[in-house]
């Protein structure tokens, strides 16, 4: 995990209940910390999404704010890999704005290049 919040999923080695917890705690942290999660995942196994958005709705519950996942095509971002955001919903407070705005960014660059996948396909290799 970097200093802009990003992580990766948990792997496949251990109690998967105790890495999705894991990573629920990275998610609650980095929203803190960041005002947003981000997670670039191989597009298989399909598991690693699924823990994200687990864990995402984990730490909504903690946080006691609503929150929303959004992912991208593969190789919208990253080539081979699905970029995942976690971001609350609303800003909590003047302080929260500015964080806010920061992930507002960060998921309107993974919905523009979403858009540009569509429109145009992957890149060639």
């Amino acid at each position: 995990m970097n200093a802009a919040g990003e992580g990766t999923a948990p792997g496949r080695i251990g109690d998967p209940l105790s890495a999705r917890e894991a990573l629920s705690a990275r998610i609650v942290e980095q929203i803190r910390h960041h005002g947003y999660f981000v997670a670039h995942l191989d597009p298989q196994p399909h598991q690693d999404l699924i823990d994200v958005r687990w864990a995402a709705q984990a730490a909504s519950r903690e946080l006691g704010r609503r929150m929303r996942t959004y992912a991208s095509a593969i190789g919208a971002q990253r080539p081979q890999k699905v970029t995942v955001v976690v971001t609350p919903i609303e800003a909590e407070g003047a302080s929260d704005l500015l964080r806010h705005a920061h992930a507002g960014r960060a998921v309107a660059e993974l919905l523009d290049a979403h858009r540009a996948l569509l429109r145009h396909g992957p890149a060639s290799a």
